[in-house]
């Protein structure tokens, strides 16, 4: 064969392809640190989702009245939370009925590594303070929003119109979020 004969084969030559493949193993690798410095936003927005769910979902209960015992009609539906350390990466689902009988419905886990790092409460006359467990009522039938730190169930005092601001954080991260519960009207803002 001739060297003339070489250039006008039809094909890739070795360098053409080197650099193909150096191009793709580029875009590759910035797809990866990209995907991956995601993932800590989105742990905290799917922990976040998760919680207003079933907050409304708790809400949605109170508000139909929906009977959680075929003993008793329900009284409230609630949602505890705690920010202590070995109880802050779960909460749990509950309904009382108008004995002040408790069912649990559920416990639910946040998405590790995401856990509840301040709980804060507004109460109607502007007073702020932190508790480190809360209890949101919902009552039955129209959804008012209450709420409870002491841990005693339906039978103790309850705040009303107050404010709630739940704040979300990773433990491996100073990512943070926060979601209001707003007593006085009843909306969940995430």
């Amino acid at each position: 064969m001739k060297l003339g004969d070489l250039k006008n084969q039809n094909g890739f030559t070795l360098i053409e392809l080197l650099v193909v493949i150096f191009i793709m193993v580029t875009l590759t690798s910035v797809f990866l640190v990209n995907f991956g410095s995601q993932s800590g936003p989105r742990s905290l927005n799917v922990a976040k989702n998760n919680l207003v769910s079933n907050l409304r979902r708790m809400q949605s209960h109170a508000i139909s009245s929906k009977d959680s015992t075929v003993s008793a009609p329900a009284k409230y539906y609630s949602l505890t939370l705690s920010s202590t350390v070995g109880g802050n990466n779960f909460y749990g689902l509950k309904t009382y009925d108008s004995s002040n009988v408790l069912t649990d419905l559920s416990t639910e886990q946040l998405i590790t590594p995401v856990i509840v790092k301040q709980i804060s409460v507004q109460k109607s006359d502007s007073t702020v303070f932190y508790p480190t467990f809360i209890e949101v009522f919902y009552s039955v039938p129209f959804g008012r929003v209450l709420l409870s730190t002491s841990g005693g169930g339906a039978s103790n005092e309850k705040i009303r119109d107050s404010v709630i601001t739940l704040t979300l954080g990773r433990t491996d991260s100073t990512l943070t979020t926060t979601l209001v519960v707003n007593g006085v009207s009843g909306t969940i803002t995430p």
